[in-house]
């Protein structure tokens, strides 16, 4: 729940064109990347990987100009 807070007060400080939204993503990625310690996981081989993956797949706007995911290739 505390990851939960830290991200509702930074999408405040988003919507509201607020100076600390800097510190306040800060919360969110220290709160993160102590939650993937804690659990063991390999939060920058995690993310490499998605990029990775995001990379391959291909988009197609809709009618409102919406991207939406069409496929996603194999490697």
């Amino acid at each position: 729940m505390l990851l939960h807070g830290e991200i509702a007060e930074s999408f405040q400080a988003w919507r509201r064109d607020q100076l600390d939204l800097g510190e306040e993503l800060a919360d969110v990625a220290l709160y993160l990347f102590a939650l993937a310690e804690m659990n063991g996981v390999d939060l920058d081989g995690e993310i490499e990987r998605k990029i990775v993956k995001n990379a391959r797949r291909q988009y197609r706007r809709d009618s409102n100009g919406v991207p939406f995911r069409v496929s996603e290739s194999a490697v």
